[in-house]
């Protein structure tokens, strides 16, 4: 039982792990257009106008990456995957990510060389191995997370109705 209760417990997980960065693009952007997260000066066309001059928009540039995220995973999902695949993948790829786009704050605090960001994404990366790690040994797979999402049936799943005709009923 306690088997079932882990397994049904990472294909939660990656639920979330699918889902979680489609709202996070709304946030990321609600943070572009309130300019939160100025980074370093550049002359590039991704620049945004701020009051002391042209600077990256951390919040864009992550919305932008995350729209990228989601086609990912979404392409990823075309096949089966054993429970756990999308929290890797996600931690993996966020936390590269984050570790290089804190190169573009401005001059934030180094902690043995390495801001705390990046600290967190090495972190990241290291669980999202894990998750893999973990799900390739686990060697089933499940059903994609976005048939999940919709309670679908698998494919080749036995209808609920099917099964419960077939039990013989028992005379009293």
């Amino acid at each position: 039982a306690t088997g079932n209760v882990g397994a049904m417990m990472w294909r939660y997980v990656d639920v979330i792990a699918y889902c979680f960065p489609r709202a996070f693009i709304f946030g990321r952007i609600g943070c572009y257009l309130a300019h939160d997260h100025p980074g370093i000066r550049t002359s590039s066309w991704l620049g945004v106008q701020y009051p002391a001059g042209t600077r990256f928009d951390l919040g864009l540039l992550e919305a932008m990456f995350l729209v990228l995220v989601v086609g990912g995973l979404g392409w990823l999902d075309r096949r089966r995957r054993p429970a756990g695949f999308f929290l890797g993948v996600f931690l993996i790829v966020y936390g590269v990510f984050r570790f290089a786009l804190d190169r573009l704050h401005e001059d934030p605090p180094r902690y043995y060389g390495v801001t705390l960001d990046q600290w967190f994404s090495v972190g990241a990366i290291i669980a999202g191995a894990v998750a893999l790690f973990i799900a390739s040994r686990r060697g089933s797979t499940v059903e994609s997370a976005s048939r999940s999402l919709r309670h679908e049936r698998p494919r080749n799943a036995a209808s609920p109705r099917s099964s419960l005709a077939s039990t013989p009923v028992r005379k009293k």
